[in-house]
């Protein structure tokens, strides 16, 4: 409990209001005093203008250096009067109380504080600020400190986190609880409020310089080196998500990267203190490459990268996709066709649109030409039964005309011999 101590003029003024008690406070309790003189080993303050206080080095507090002479603080007393009549103080044992009131107005005023990691447990961060114990979940860790880990391995998660105890990081208090003695901070509360105000003047397509972080499934985490308007340097983190890492997609991308190496990005968006970036839009998209160089009917040669039953899949210089339907291929060489081997094929289309090329074994115009003949062939067919069917029709009626009139003659000629 803090003793609201009055100031007296004189001993008669004490003497006057106090009566019998001529010490107004008790031991075990706190009070406010004046540092009169400090040193090393010791600090002298004036209580309440009636006694010299005596804080001995054991009793320090956590910011001691940051005392001056003049300053009004929190003590603990531990004796009304030692050997040389002075109080013995604590400012160590007075600190929780004035620490929980500093968390409480930071809470409060959404100001961030600087804080030191102590020790690690498989949550998060253990924080022991001014004689209080604290935590930061690793959920609420900044992009730049969490543990990016590939399939969440808890042990690679422990030994990163174990990497970041001595370290000091600048967060804000998320919940405040002194009678359940309860504190939780959050570095990605700080982090997200610093990305939105730095990342406010970045421009899509503005190019910057990053630093790897980490290394996920999903992209690359880097750390930006920006400068605002003003001129004042910041870091702030970005993601490059696999779609803006390479233009060819079967390339074992992660191998080319590695913590701590630097890059030149380009901003791809900024919302909400997310900051997109690009490594691919740096180079020229070969799609608009090949707009220019690949043409219709031109033979190029290509890798099979997978067979299926209605065709394969190629690529083309190590970059394009293309296709080959199932009909367009050679069926003399359709079995002996192997996944990793290149092979000729001829353009019948470019879809820059829809980024799509399809390929033929066969030389175009070939395919057609059989077609059509093919066709033509199919068509006389029925034209040459019809014909036929014709003839023989005709032929019998002639046949039988004949015949009739063969016959009608011989009956005539054999009734004029009679």
């Amino acid at each position: 409990m803090i003793q609201k101590i009055k100031q007296f003029g004189s001993m008669a003024e004490l003497v006057d209001s106090v009566g019998d008690s001529i010490v107004p406070f008790s031991g075990n309790s706190t009070c406010e005093v004046k540092i009169i003189q400090k040193t090393k080993s010791q600090i002298l303050v004036d209580v309440a203008g009636v006694a010299i206080g005596i804080i001995p080095e054991g009793e320090f507090s956590y910011d001691v250096d940051e005392l001056k002479v003049g300053d009004k603080v929190l003590v603990y007393i531990l004796m009304l009067e030692n050997e040389d009549g002075m109080m013995v103080l604590s400012l160590k044992r007075a600190d929780k109380d004035r620490v929980w009131n500093l968390l409480q107005n930071k809470y409060e005023s959404h100001e961030p504080l600087k804080v030191k990691i102590a020790s690690v447990n498989r949550g998060g961060l253990l924080i022991e600020f001014g004689g209080i114990d604290g935590f930061i979940p690793v959920s609420q860790l900044a992009p730049a400190h969490y543990p990016k880990v590939e399939g969440g391995d808890a042990n690679k998660i422990l030994t990163r986190l174990k990497s970041l105890v001595g370290d000091t990081m600048t967060v804000k208090v998320l919940s405040i609880d002194q009678k359940a003695n309860k504190l939780i901070f959050s570095e990605k509360a700080y982090s997200n409020e610093r990305l939105i105000t730095a990342s406010e003047d970045l421009q899509p397509g503005q190019k910057l310089k990053a630093t790897v972080t980490g290394i996920v499934d999903f992209g690359i985490f880097v750390k930006l080196d920006i400068q605002d308007a003003s001129g004042r340097k910041d870091k702030i983190d970005g993601l490059i998500h696999i779609s803006e890492i390479s233009w060819n997609k079967d390339e074992d991308w992660k191998k080319k990267f590695r913590i701590g190496q630097k890059l030149d990005v380009a901003v791809v968006s900024t919302s909400g203190g997310k900051v997109s970036l690009t490594l691919k839009r740096l180079e020229e998209d070969p799609w608009k490459k090949a707009a220019h160089e690949l043409k219709q009917g031109e033979k190029v040669e290509a890798e099979i990268t997978r067979l299926t039953p209605f065709g394969a899949f190629v690529k083309i210089d190590n970059q394009l996709d293309a296709l080959v339907h199932i009909s367009q291929m050679d069926k003399t060489k359709q079995s002996s066709l192997k996944e990793g081997e290149k092979y000729k094929f001829y353009i019948l289309k470019i879809d820059t649109e829809n980024r799509r090329i399809n390929l033929s074994m066969k030389k175009p115009g070939e395919a057609e030409k059989k077609e059509s003949i093919k066709k033509k062939i199919t068509t006389k067919e029925p034209a040459k039964k019809e014909l036929a069917k014709q003839v023989k029709k005709v032929a019998t009626k002639t046949v039988k005309k004949v015949v009739k009139k063969v016959a009608k003659k011989i009956t005539e000629i054999a009734k004029s011999k009679k």
